[in-house]
């Protein structure tokens, strides 16, 4: 694939922005770190507050998602399954993943 047909990302780390407005729903958004807006959840009717919020945070998580995943999927391409330094560098991406898992959790206020 050639650089002018890869997608690009915007960089993380990306932030949740709760308001009150009278004319929307939910008032969540998931932004860069420059502010910029990149998921808005104003005209959710299907949703409450709370799961547009528990939504906003899978989205807001997807930069940190992404990287353990590329690195996962280096990690496949060179190590065999029972070499011990690829043993210690899957476990350091595993503890990336949870750690991921856990900012989502405390974030939604939900410890399990």
């Amino acid at each position: 694939m050639s650089n002018e047909n890869k997608p690009s990302y915007t960089p993380g780390p990306w932030k949740i922005t709760d308001w009150d407005d009278e004319c929307t729903c939910t008032g969540v958004s998931v932004s860069d770190s420059k502010g910029n807006m990149l998921c808005d959840f104003d005209e959710c009717h299907h949703f409450d507050r709370e799961e547009c919020r528990a939504n906003a945070m899978l989205i807001k998580e997807a930069p940190a998602m992404r990287s353990v995943l590329a690195k996962l999927l280096r990690w496949d391409r060179c190590f065999a399954i029972d070499d011990p330094k690829g043993l210690l560098v899957l476990d350091e991406i595993l503890k990336k993943a949870q750690k991921i898992i856990n900012a989502i959790r405390i974030e939604n206020g939900n410890n399990n």
